[in-house]
């Protein structure tokens, strides 16, 4: 139990430290994307700035004298496409790799043929006029190719760092669970060695009854008192046995007593063990298709967990109602199902009657002698065999349990040989 919400846990942890990872990447890749590209709009200010003394305007208009020293200073870094139009915003001269022939605004980003684009450009003002622009283009190439490096690290790390997040989610869970697994098993304890405390009282007290019972025979008050104490002394005694079953099922020492079984012989037994109490309420037992069955499991657990299921199917029946079993047996699984006709439930107690104590009808139970453990036995003692059981129901349309078990073959829960039972 605990194992497996570790590996919860783990799981969780994993999940959560990813999504963060991802998005810390994302992030990263945006900032790290908007430094590059404000890098790159700086190197174009400073390549248009470096080159806008040398457009001259004259007479003849607009050209450029000394080209060659800002384009080789600008080709350590990139070649640029080097523009000039006139105060008309056409395009006149251009110098360098093709580029986009538009007059655009500063910073500004364009895809072409080529490529992407980065532009800045700037005005040349003569004697106070505007008489043309300077605009610059850089490829952003560089700036693609060293993000497309960036994301290709993150993406080499994400193996190893998953791998560390898995490792430190379990330890992680192991530390934080450790507390709580060790006062349920201190509870657990408690609760064997307290059932194994009481039985001997009780025992004596029905005893006592009893012999009272015998020597009051006459008092019809008296017997009707012991009646009472009688019923009560039951109920603490099935109570008891109910926690010590649902303590043994969540322990190993389940595993001791596992053999070769047929499921279809225990559910026949069970059916043929409680007709009578159908019978006396006037409730129909129906046994449809029942297959042919075998598994690995403990005999007296599985016949607890049909036993359970019938008389919480018959608790919540009224006169006249049905009871319908059916036993499947597949390639993988054992299907069993018990549906009846009764009360039903709501849908926000399906996910509850599994757990400790807890009754749908109070009254019903109560008059019923049940001590709210069944449906926690039956879970426990089916998760013991690897198997798992779920419910359907809805109030006035009665309920249906079904249980899944491995085949035989299939269960990995019990580690020796098992014994042929006989």
């Amino acid at each position: 139990m605990f194992k497996s919400l570790k590996l919860k846990l783990a799981a969780q942890f994993l999940v959560l430290s990813l999504v963060v990872y991802a998005a810390m990447t994302a992030l990263g890749v945006y900032i790290f994307h908007r430094g590059l590209t404000e890098l790159l709009d700086d190197r174009l200010a400073l390549l248009t700035a470096s080159m806008a003394p040398s457009v001259k305007y004259d007479k003849s208009g607009l050209h450029m004298n000394e080209l060659l020293k800002p384009l080789k200073i600008a080709s350590a870094y990139l070649t640029p496409t080097v523009q000039i139009y006139d105060a008309d915003r056409k395009l006149v001269i251009a110098y360098g790799p093709p580029g986009v022939e538009q007059l655009l605004p500063p910073n500004s980003e364009v895809n072409f043929e080529e490529g992407t684009l980065r532009t800045y450009c700037q005005s040349i003002i003569e004697k106070g006029q505007t008489v043309g622009y300077l605009q610059v283009e850089l490829s952003t190439d560089h700036r693609e190719k060293a993000i497309s490096e960036f994301i290709e690290a993150l993406s080499v790390l994400a193996p190893l760092l998953i791998l560390a997040f898995s490792l430190s989610g379990y330890w992680f869970s192991s530390w934080a669970i450790k507390p709580i697994e060790e006062t349920f098993k201190l509870l657990q304890r408690f609760i064997a060695d307290a059932g194994h405390e009481l039985k001997t009282p009780i025992a004596i007290i029905q005893a006592t009854c009893e012999n009272l019972a015998a020597d009051l025979e006459s008092n019809a008050q008296a017997q009707h008192r012991l009646a009472v104490i009688e019923r009560s002394t039951e109920r603490m005694q099935k109570l008891v046995a109910d926690l010590l079953t649902l303590t043994k099922a969540k322990q190993p020492r389940l595993a001791q007593h596992i053999s070769h079984l047929r499921l279809d012989v225990i559910l026949q037994d069970a059916l043929n063990e409680m007709s009578e109490l159908f019978e006396d309420k006037q409730v129909s037992l129906r046994a449809e298709t029942i297959q042919t069955a075998k598994l690995l499991g403990d005999r007296d657990s599985l016949h607890r967990v049909i036993t359970n299921l019938l008389e919480n199917a018959l608790h919540y029946t009224d006169t006249g109602g049905t009871v319908t079993v059916g036993l499947q047996s597949g390639l993988n699984n054992i299907t069993l199902k018990i549906s009846d006709t009764g009360i039903g439930m709501p849908a926000e107690s399906l996910d509850k009657i599994f757990d400790r104590f807890y009754r749908v009808d109070e009254s019903r139970s109560r008059a019923a002698g049940g001590s709210g453990l069944g449906l926690s036995i039956v879970k426990a003692i089916i998760e013991a065999h690897h198997g798992n059981i779920t419910v359907q129901s809805s109030p006035g349309k009665g309920s249906t349990f079904t249980v899944i078990f491995p085949v035989l073959g299939q269960s990995t829960f019990f580690r020796q040989a098992p014994k042929p039972s006989a």
